[in-house]
């Protein structure tokens, strides 16, 4: 693709050409933004943490986990064996780990009320609906639309163990700005 780009032998009229160009400008401006940063002396690794790259679920059944979260979920299947699953699923990688019944990530706070450790994030309030009535269809444990007094609207879900998630209907504003690069560059090959 690069070799032909610069050939400069392409129509400029092409929709994937006009696609191509649009994508490769949004990246630069990206890029200028943090080479300005660098040029004024701010350190754009400024976070000693990045991201989340890995999150340990506790699982009974390996195999059948897995399958719950490929055909549930849509999480991709990296590698499995009889201790464990790695399966990619909204931009981290999710490690299943076989472990003894009853052994959930869930925790109860002080007030004896059980908790999710990990919230998915979706793009809006029609996405959360789909997503929610979707799980539903699948006949996944589902807990009801919540409104819980800030931006957005949750649901919790379930997966066989009773590993308890949680579904917000906002992207957090760092990750809009950066899924716009992640989408185009992903289907620019």
């Amino acid at each position: 693709m690069r070799d032909y780009l610069l050939s400069g032998s392409f129509n400029h009229s092409s929709p994937n050409i006009v696609h191509i160009e649009r994508n490769l400008k949004e990246k630069y401006v990206y890029m200028s933004k943090i080479i300005l940063k660098v040029i004024e002396g701010r350190n754009i690794m400024s976070e000693k943490l990045i991201r989340v790259g890995t999150t340990y679920i506790p699982v009974t059944d390996v195999d059948l986990s897995t399958k719950w979260y490929v055909s549930n979920l849509g999480a991709e299947l990296s590698y499995k064996d009889d201790d464990k699953a790695i399966l990619n699923l909204a931009y981290q990688s999710i490690f299943l780990v076989k472990s003894n019944k009853e052994q959930t990530s869930n925790f109860f706070d002080i007030y004896g009320q059980e908790h999710f450790s990990m919230t998915f994030e979706v793009n809006g309030l029609s996405a959360l609906e789909n997503l929610h009535k979707d799980f539903i269809s699948r006949e996944m444990r589902v807990g009801e639309l919540e409104d819980r007094g800030h931006s957005g609207r949750n649901f919790v879900f379930y997966d066989l163990d009773g590993n308890k998630f949680d579904v917000w209907s906002e992207l957090s504003p760092r990750f809009k700005e950066h899924s716009i690069l992640f989408s185009k560059s992903d289907s620019v090959q």
